[in-house]
């Protein structure tokens, strides 16, 4: 038995590296790492050492995933009755795998099963979570690969991939979702929906994979700060909010001395660092593989708009926390927080009334 995962982010590794080293099926796992990270190559290298896989491959994709790869009509018709070629342009793989594992379902994701699919019928589909999102907006995700390979839709496109490319398409094929905390899925994955285990931040071997992986020193300690507020994407997504007027009236009430800003890894400019405040250097390191690292998290304020890093330590690890969301206290919504996924966070966030407190002001924050 050889089973295929794919890895797209930091966080999707982190996961990827715990299914695989809780597997007692004694499997041979190979493993996929695209350049959608920051250093990925670096990173192929390490997991390679980590002695988990057979083999890691390194795959270009993040181009594909951006939809930014065009190819004429008589290539496109090539890459579909020829599903291997097409993969080959990004990976030389051998159709040799029992099980799948991914986390977007994306175009490359997409290529990948309808390339093995077309060697190996009985190939199993298994989806693991990334995060908040894989519950609620990947639903979109799925919808989109559907309807763009006739799933929905009747006449020429549906003939051509059904009877002619003999397409297998990710919707409608999944063996399972792994996740860990499947009862706030939002919507059906039409398959069997599973329990992953919580990450057991004890099992100093594990620990111990994943910071070889992400290069940990547990002696260089950026996190000293009791008030540590996270960054997130706006700025990068070009919807930037009022989060420094909010750091700055942060400051006046906790002492800037005793608060640093966890930066956010897409964000282009360290926006903080230059108006005087502590911020992490690393940005390489997922913030998971810190919670890892730090037994009692709970002495900590952590705090955010509408970040699901609050979240993580208590869903992914089973730790306290003491947090607060600034949700009410932003100048606008961006879009990334509509479309239902605000809603999705604070519902999660009011399963944790005790360690998660939603503010109108500041001066909530203590």
């Amino acid at each position: 038995m050889k089973k295929l995962i794919i890895c797209n982010n930091v966080y999707q590794t982190l996961v990827a590296l715990w299914i695989v080293y809780m597997d007692k099926n004694e499997a041979t796992w190979d493993a996929i790492v695209s350049d959608h990270m920051n250093d990925s190559e670096d990173i192929v290298q390490r997991i390679k050492e980590c002695g988990l896989f057979e083999q890691v491959y390194h795959v270009k994709s993040l181009e594909l995933t951006k939809n930014q790869v065009s190819h004429n009509m008589f290539t496109r018709k090539i890459d579909a009755i020829f599903p291997l070629y097409g993969l080959s342009k990004y990976v030389n793989i051998k159709p040799v795998y029992s099980d799948i594992y991914f986390a977007n379902f994306d175009n490359f994701s997409q290529i990948l099963y309808n390339a093995l699919g077309h060697k190996l019928h009985d190939i199993k589909l298994h989806v693991f979570e990334e995060g908040l999102a894989s519950y609620s907006s990947f639903a979109n995700f799925y919808s989109d690969l559907k309807y763009f390979y006739g799933g929905n839709k009747s006449g020429i496109k549906r003939f051509l991939h059904k009877y002619l490319y003999k397409t297998k398409v990710i919707p409608g094929n999944l063996e399972e979702f792994l996740a860990f905390n499947p009862q706030l899925i939002q919507w059906n994955p039409e398959c069997d929906i599973n329990v992953l285990k919580k990450i057991d931040c004890s099992d100093l071997k594990f620990r111990g994979i994943v910071n070889n992986v992400f290069q940990y020193d547990s002696f260089v300690n950026e996190y000293d700060k009791k008030y540590i507020f996270f960054e997130e994407s706006f700025f990068a997504d070009g919807a930037g909010v009022n989060d420094v007027e909010l750091i700055e009236a942060l400051a006046d009430k906790v002492g800037k001395q005793n608060m640093m800003v966890k930066i956010h890894p897409r964000n282009p400019v360290n926006r903080f660092e230059k108006l005087g405040y502590k911020t992490n250097h690393n940005t390489a390191i997922p913030w998971e593989v810190i919670v890892m690292n730090t037994d009692d998290i709970s002495d900590k304020v952590l705090i955010t708009v509408a970040s699901s890093c609050i979240l993580n330590p208590i869903i992914v690890f089973g730790k306290e926390v003491h947090a607060f969301s600034l949700y009410d206290c932003i100048d606008h919504i961006p879009p990334i927080l509509q479309g239902g996924y605000w809603e999705l966070v604070e519902k999660v966030y009011l399963n944790y009334p005790e360690m998660i407190h939603r503010c109108r002001s500041i001066e909530e924050i203590t």
